[in-house]
């Protein structure tokens, strides 16, 4: 279970409630997304992170990906999405 502490803590819980992790953001969140023990984050600061529950904040290079990607043109509604079978 995931907590939003404050706009820029997430705490996360395991099902007996017993703490397992907490992360501090860079800035506000603007969407989240989790996937097994991965969270994903969109910050208002238009940041993209991954946080693996326990561990370290890792920040995504999204360098180049609006000129890849058809559609990927504003940061606001976008989101970070797993693959069922990707191990990063």
């Amino acid at each position: 279970m995931l907590t939003c502490v404050s706009k820029r803590k997430i705490d996360a819980w395991d099902l007996e409630l017993n703490p397992t992790g907490s992360v501090r953001l860079p800035s506000g969140i603007q969407h989240m997304s989790a996937y097994n023990d991965k969270v994903g984050i969109v910050t208002h600061g238009r940041e993209a992170l991954i946080w693996h529950i326990g561990g370290a904040l890792k920040q995504l290079d999204t360098t180049g990906v609006q000129e890849k990607i058809d559609g990927f043109d504003r940061w606001e509604i976008s989101t970070v999405l797993f693959h069922p079978v990707s191990r990063t």
